[in-house]
């Protein structure tokens, strides 16, 4: 399960960089899709993806670091609890499936531990899902922010009420 879950996401980012590249040197490259991680935001989002936090370090936002390591250590602990507890199920079929005990944890039709096995494989499943999903989001937290942070603003943003001198009536400018 897990092998496809890094397939997917990989596959994803291959089409989404090479979607986004317009160099046919980069699209001819073997590392094209690391070519998303070149300059600052990349070096954040690469940062983040190798280490948790990395990424907030580098762009000095350094509060956000112990929330990403309760974050991610959160879903890690969930993740093993389930997994534990999947493989105490599974164990405990294989068991009664081979006629090693007559009863599991009170049960003792391998079909009451089956089910009881295969809701716990799904909440394992879905604890895998969550784990991943928290260390890409700290990872794309890292890369926006950072784009954000090279965000030029400058500081007339004004809003002016102008008349109109072509046509009768007024004019609304935004300067940027």
């Amino acid at each position: 399960m897990f092998r496809y879950i890094v397939f997917s996401i990989l596959f994803i980012l291959q089409l989404s960089v090479s979607g986004q590249s317009d160099s046919t040197t980069v699209k001819n490259s073997p590392f094209a899709m690391f070519s998303m991680f070149s300059g600052n935001p990349g070096k954040a989002a690469l940062y983040s993806l190798v280490v948790p936090g990395a990424g907030q370090f580098y762009n000095k936002k350094y509060w956000k670091i112990p929330v990403v390591w309760a974050a991610e250590g959160l879903a890690l602990a969930v993740m093993i609890n389930q997994t534990r507890s999947f493989n105490f199920w599974d164990k405990g079929l294989k068991d009664i499936a081979s006629g090693e005990i007559s009863s599991f944890q009170g049960r003792t039709s391998a079909q009451d531990v089956k089910a009881t096995r295969d809701s716990r494989m799904s909440e394992r499943d879905y604890s895998i899902i969550f784990f991943v999903a928290v260390h890409l989001f700290q990872v794309s937290e890292a890369f926006v922010n950072r784009h954000l942070i090279e965000f030029d603003v400058s500081d007339d943003l004004s809003i002016q009420l102008k008349e109109n001198q072509a046509y009768p009536g007024f004019s609304l400018s935004f300067n940027f």
